[in-house]
């Protein structure tokens, strides 16, 4: 019934005419970043990195200005697309992670059925080759330990320490609880789950490690990850370690 109301304002309107009727029920144009700002903006799954990254592929492809709407959303224009991140970036890891990000979009608008078949079928695109894991040795590790710090490069020395005794990232560190803690068969277990997967973890919680958590009221969640990497910068040196060191090389170690 209301679009028969409609029909008739067309119908009966002074200025009418069949080509105005046509113009009328053409689905009009898309504009696909706009979607896709607004499908960011709408997400609250999302880590605040992740929307930075995900803001980051919206702005190249906004400045690339090919893909305004769903009906550009070609495998030829993925191809240009590809072209044109490889001429900007200099390195196949930074032009994947923008693809991956695009897809995801693309994922959304094939279910929300704004397109009929993803753009990237038949189109694989490389990773490039991944940067060696970083680590210290035990020995650089025992340097660490000795250093007589206090306030917070202490904090953070003892953070680095902790990652290295553990083999967590910094945001699995900073959202540890106390209630975290199992215990089984004598032995101290850390149990939760990943913040970047989800995927759960069990690992053994060595006296060092335990030690930190204590010496801190079970509270790692004090400093940003790139405020404590700049610390690292100056402890690194301190004992004795040439290479930059970061909180992921204690992980890794």
């Amino acid at each position: 019934e209301s679009l028969y109301n409609e029909y008739l304002k067309i119908v009966n309107a002074p200025d009418f005419s069949m080509g105005k009727l046509t113009s009328h029920n053409k689905k009009p144009s898309v504009a696909f970043p706009e979607w896709m700002e607004a499908e960011i903006e709408r997400r609250n799954d999302l880590r605040p990195n992740t929307i930075k990254q995900h803001k980051s592929t919206l702005h190249v492809l906004q400045e690339w200005g090919v893909i305004e709407d769903f009906s550009d959303l070609t495998r030829a224009n993925v191809q240009l697309f590809d072209e044109y991140l490889k001429s900007r970036l200099s390195k196949q890891s930074s032009v994947h992670g923008h693809h991956k990000t695009l897809k995801v979009y693309i994922n959304r608008a094939l279910i929300q059925g704004l397109i009929s078949q993803s753009p990237y079928v038949g189109i694989k695109i490389s990773r490039g080759k991944t940067d060696s894991v970083k680590y210290i040795t035990e020995k650089q590790r025992a340097a660490i330990e000795r250093l007589e710090l206090s306030g917070m490069m202490a904090f953070v020395r003892d953070m680095f320490l902790f990652a290295c005794y553990t083999g967590l990232a910094y945001a699995d560190m900073v959202k540890l609880l106390e209630s975290d803690v199992k215990e089984e068969n004598g032995d101290l277990y850390l149990e939760d789950r990943r913040q970047k997967s989800g995927t759960r973890y069990k690992l053994l919680l060595l006296p060092e490690a335990l030690a930190v958590l204590k010496r801190y009221g079970w509270n790692l969640n004090r400093i940003s990850n790139q405020k404590a990497n700049i610390y690292l910068k100056a402890i690194g040196p301190m004992a004795g370690i040439r290479e930059p060191l970061t909180m992921h090389m204690g992980r890794h170690t």
